[in-house]
């Protein structure tokens, strides 16, 4: 999503589809400055005061209001993206994938929570690179008008829309032609999607495995949500860096 600030991707730490290649958010920050509680105002970086900036960068905020910071940009050659599509049928084949598309820059796959046997892991393949192109225009986007006395996402609409998302993918790999928003943020087709899941919200969870585990600590993982039917539309899966 772009509904982001520069102080809350710091805070955060956030990390996008090309972490094993670029690291995380932080590792593109130069200096920053803080904002403190009694008032005074402290500038560090990783090369003045380290400790600080290593406390705010993923900090939640503990440190401090982060009231500007220089950012470390590179130049890319347009607004699109040369993006290769492909489904898989197991997550055996999204470590395969990506081991083949080790040398593009961005690679992720969106994975079908609630497939369990022969099927656990499947899901959708994407990787791409920067290519040159120009920005379209972005479509008005829909939009959830109001929240609903219980949630639309359930066992029901959640095995229909990831069955046909799969099943819409094509088998072989695909080349297509991307823009920058398409890629990269999806969910700003739909303002306030929140909303769909009700007055309750929703719960996310996010984690790390290491590589010499992460084939078999995904597919307990996989199994045991799938069983418990409380499965996600957003399942993703990513490849990190050091």
């Amino acid at each position: 999503t772009l509904q982001v600030t520069v102080g809350g991707a710091i805070a955060n730490d956030v990390h996008g589809k090309n972490h094993a290649r670029m690291g995380s958010f932080g590792d593109h920050v130069l200096e920053l400055e803080l904002l403190r509680s009694d008032g005074s105002r402290r500038t560090c970086g990783p090369g003045a005061d380290p400790d600080w900036f290593r406390a705010t960068v993923g900090g939640l905020g503990l440190t401090g209001l982060v009231t500007h910071a220089t950012l470390q940009l590179r130049p890319i050659p347009g607004a699109r993206l040369d993006a290769c599509v492909q489904r898989f049928a197991g997550l055996g084949d999204f470590f395969r994938l990506d081991r083949e598309h080790a040398g593009r820059e961005y690679r992720v796959a969106w994975v079908d929570s609630l497939a369990r046997g022969r099927a656990l892991g499947r899901g959708v393949f994407l990787a791409a690179d920067h290519a040159p192109g120009d920005a379209e225009p972005s479509p008005r986007p829909l939009s959830m008008p109001f929240t609903p006395p219980v949630s639309l996402v359930n066992a029901a609409s959640l095995r229909a829309f990831n069955q046909l998302y799969y099943r819409r993918a094509p088998r072989a790999p695909e080349r297509r032609e991307l823009s920058l928003r398409a890629f990269f943020q999806p969910l700003d087709r739909i303002a306030h999607w929140n909303r769909m899941y009700g007055p309750r919200g929703f719960l996310q969870h996010q984690c790390v495995v290491p590589p010499e585990h992460a084939e078999a600590a995904v597919a307990e993982m996989l199994d045991r949500i799938a069983a418990s039917g409380m499965g996600s539309f957003l399942t993703v899966l990513k490849q990190f860096g050091p």
